[in-house]
C-alpha cells in the first residue's frame, strides 16, 4: 500500500480519498502535512455552506470571517462546486447580509469566481419586505433582489450543468419570491406545510397552538394552499427528488378535518403530482391536506415515503395503486387513536372496513418498511403478507423484517392461548365429571374441537365397565394434574404457536384459535400420559 504523503502528492486520486471523509476529518488531515493542504483546501471549499445555528452572532462571525478571507483571497471562491444559504439566509436581520457577504457573492457570481454546479437555498414567505433592506435604492435593486437575478444569470449560463435545491413553504406569499426564479432548474424541493394560512387568525396564538376556536380546516385554507402547492409543482418540470412534510409537529397543533368532499381545491393536486414526469424520490410526512387524501406518484418514482394520520379511505386508494416502477416504499401511520380529537368531523373516514386491505395491486417493491403506531390488526397483518405475497424481488433485508412483523403480531394474539386452553380443560372436565355418562356424549360435548378434545382426554381414562370409578379416577386426575397441565401447555405453546404462525405467514391461511388450543391440549395430554417423559422434561429443566 502506497504512503499516505505519496497519494497526497496526486491531487486527482487524493481527492477522491477526501470524498469518503467529512470536513473536520478533513480538517485534522490537512494540519497533519503541508503536502494535503492544496488539495484539502480545494475539498473544504468545494460546498461553502452557511449553517443555521441558534445563536445569531455564531452566524454573524462566520459571515464576517469568510468576507475577511475572500477581500484577500477571492479567487478560492473557483473551488466552490455548491453554495448552501441556511433557511434564514436571506432575511434582512441575519448575518448573511449585515456583514455583506451576500454583496460579496453577488460580485463573484458577476466576475466568475464563482461559478457552483448547484446552490441550496431557503426561501422565506416574507421575502418580498427583504427588498427594502437598502432604503436608498429601488425595492428590485436590493442586495437579496440581486442574489436572485444572479442565480438566473447563472444558470442561463450553464443551461446543463447547474441544478437548484430549494426549501419553499407553502403559503400564497412565496409566490412572488419564486416568480423571480428560473425554476426550470429545480431538482430537488422540500416543501413546508403549515396547517393553516398565514393570514388566519392571531399569530401569536397560531404560534402557540391555541387554535380550539378555529372552525374545521377546510375549503378557504384548503384553497390556498392547494392552489400554490399546485403552481409550485407545475412550475418544477426537472424536479427528481420532492419533500413535503410538517414543519409544525403532530403534537403541537391541532388540526380538525372535515369530510374530503368539502375542498374541491385538492382534486388538482394529483394532477399536478402527475406532471412531474422526472421525479424519481416522492416523501409526505405530516399533515398533509386531509387523512383520506392519497397522492399516487408518477409512474417515474422509484422511491416513496408516507408517513402520517391515515384514513380507512387512504389504505383503500393505497392497496389500489399499481405504483408502477417503485422499489422502494416506506409508510408509518399513525393511527386515529394517536390523533382522535382531530377526527371529529370526519369519523365516517376511520371506519375500520374489512375489505379496505385486502390485497394490494403493487408488485415490483424490492425494498420495504411498515411501521404502525397503535395499529389496527385488520391492516397491519393483513398488509404485511399481501405485500410478501406479491412482491418476490423484496431484498432480504425487507423479507425478514416483514416476516418478523408477522410473527411478532400472529405471537402477540396466540400468546393468551395456553391460559384459554388450560383453564378450557379444567373447566370443561370438571363440568362433564359432574355429570352423567349420558350428558358426556350430548351436543353440547360436540360443540367445538377444544370440548372434543377434553372428551378424548378423559375417555381415555374412564373404565366402561365401572363409569363411577372412572369419574372418581379422573376426576382426581383433573385435580392432581391442574397445576401440571398449566405448565405443560405453556410448555408446548411455542413450538405449537410458530407452527400455526409460519403457515398463516406463508399460505395464508385464515388463523383458526380453536384448532391451536385443541392441539395444545393433545400435546400437554400426550405429556400427562406419558409419566416417563414428563419427568425427563422436568430433570431437563431443572439443569
Amino acid at each position: 500500500m502506497a504512503p499516505l504523503l505519496t497519494v497526497g502528492s496526486i491531487p486527482e486520486l487524493f481527492y477522491e480519498i477526501l470524498d469518503h471523509l467529512d470536513p473536520k476529518d478533513t480538517v485534522s488531515l490537512l494540519l497533519t502535512s503541508k503536502v494535503f493542504l492544496p488539495t484539502c483546501n480545494q475539498k473544504l471549499w468545494s460546498n461553502l455552506r452557511l449553517y443555521h445555528t441558534e445563536d445569531e452572532t455564531d452566524n454573524e462571525s462566520v459571515c464576517y470571517k469568510i468576507v475577511r478571507t475572500l477581500r484577500s483571497n477571492r479567487s478560492i471562491l473557483e473551488n466552490v462546486r455548491k453554495l448552501t444559504l441556511h433557511r434564514n439566509s436571506l432575511m434582512k436581520d441575519n448575518g448573511f447580509l449585515k456583514s455583506g457577504l451576500i454583496g460579496k457573492i453577488n460580485e463573484s457570481f458577476a466576475s466568475g469566481h464563482l461559478d457552483p454546479s448547484c446552490v441550496e437555498l431557503s426561501l422565506t414567505g416574507r421575502m418580498p419586505y427583504n427588498f427594502n433592506w437598502y432604503e436608498d435604492e429601488d425595492v428590485y435593486n436590493t442586495a437579496t433582489a440581486r442574489l436572485l437575478d444572479r442565480l438566473n444569470a447563472h444558470s442561463e449560463r450553464k443551461p446543463n450543468d447547474f441544478s437548484l435545491i430549494l426549501w419553499v413553504p407553502l403559503t400564497p406569499n412565496i409566490l412572488p419570491t419564486w416568480g423571480r426564479l428560473d425554476t426550470s432548474r429545480v431538482t430537488e424541493m422540500h416543501v413546508m406545510m403549515d396547517r393553516m394560512a398565514d393570514d388566519i387568525g392571531d399569530d401569536s396564538s397560531y404560534r402557540a397552538g391555541n387554535l380550539e376556536e378555529y372552525v374545521p380546516d377546510v375549503s378557504h385554507t384548503n384553497f390556498e394552499l392547494s392552489s400554490t402547492l399546485v403552481q409550485l409543482l407545475r412550475g418544477v418540470p426537472n424536479l427528481e427528488r420532492l419533500y413535503i412534510f410538517t414543519s409544525r409537529g403532530y403534537e403541537r397543533v391541532k388540526r380538525y378535518y372535515e369530510d374530503l368532499g368539502t375542498s374541491e381545491s385538492l382534486e388538482e393536486v394529483q394532477d399536478a403530482f402527475s406532471s412531474l414526469s422526472k421525479l424519481h424520490t416522492l416523501s409526505i410526512k405530516g399533515k398533509f391536506f386531509h387523512p383520506s387524501l392519497f397522492v399516487a406518484p408518477p409512474d417515474s418514482t422509484r422511491k416513496v415515503v408516507y408517513e402520517g394520520l391515515l384514513s380507512d379511505k387512504w389504505f383503500k386508494k393505497f392497496c389500489q395503486c399499481r405504483f408502477v416502477n417503485v422499489t422502494d416504499l416506506t409508510v408509518n401511520y399513525m393511527s386515529v387513536d394517536w390523533n382522535k380529537h382531530e377526527t371529529d368531523w370526519c369519523q365516517e373516514d376511520f371506519q375500520l372496513s374489512t375489505t379496505s386491505v385486502k390485497d394490494v395491486a403493487f408488485t415490483g417493491l424490492q425494498k420495504c418498511k411498515l411501521e404502525f403506531v397503535y395499529d389496527p390488526e385488520e391492516y397491519s397483518d393483513t398488509l404485511w403478507r399481501s405485500i410478501l405475497r406479491k412482491n418476490r424481488d423484496l431484498n432480504e433485508s425487507s423479507k425478514n423484517r416483514i416476516s418478523r412483523d408477522i410473527l411478532r403480531r400472529l405471537k402477540e394474539k396466540t400468546v393468551m392461548f395456553p391460559d384459554i386452553a388450560s383453564r378450557s380443560y379444567i373447566a370443561i372436565s370438571r363440568h362433564w365429571l359432574a355429570d352423567t355418562l349420558g350428558c358426556f356424549l350430548n351436543d353440547y360435548a360436540q360443540h367445538s374441537e377444544v370440548q372434543k378434545c377434553v372428551r378424548g382426554c378423559l375417555d381415555s381414562r374412564k373404565d366402561t365397565g365401572d363409569w363411577e370409578s372412572a369419574k372418581s379416577e379422573a376426576q382426581t386426575a383433573v385435580e392432581e394434574s391442574q397445576s401440571k397441565i398449566n405448565s405443560l401447555i405453556k410448555m408446548v405453546a411455542p413450538q405449537i404457536v410458530e407452527k400455526y404462525a409460519k403457515q398463516h405467514m406463508n399460505e395464508g391461511t385464515e388463523f383458526n384459535a380453536d384448532q391451536i388450543m385443541k392441539e395444545l391440549l393433545q400435546k400437554a395430554m400426550q405429556l400427562v400420559e406419558d409419566r416417563g417423559a414428563w419427568d425427563a422434561e422436568q430433570a431437563s429443566k431443572a439443569s
